[in-house]
């Protein structure tokens, strides 16, 4: 998932720190200790916290959402070779 999706949330300024650190995807920021997002970007634990949790949960939904799609494609596939 594209972290640009959340550039609004986020706001430009914080969307541009995370971008020229590059990070570019909401896997590159969860899948980051949070000691190096608080020294690469500089940013305050407490609002790194609050960005942790909504990233998280909604690649938490898309994840879900992604894994849904397949299962409904095997099914139709198994379907088929019937």
């Amino acid at each position: 998932m594209d972290l640009s999706e959340f550039r609004e949330e986020l706001g430009d300024v914080l969307f541009h720190k995370f971008f020229d650190e590059n990070y570019k995807s909401v896997r590159d920021v969860v899948e980051s200790s949070k000691e190096d997002l608080i020294n690469t970007i500089g940013i305050e634990p407490d609002k790194l916290d609050e960005i942790l949790s909504m990233l998280k949960k909604d690649w938490k939904m898309q994840r879900l959402k992604m894994m849904k799609r397949q299962m409904n494609y095997c099914r139709k596939s198994i379907r088929m070779t019937r």
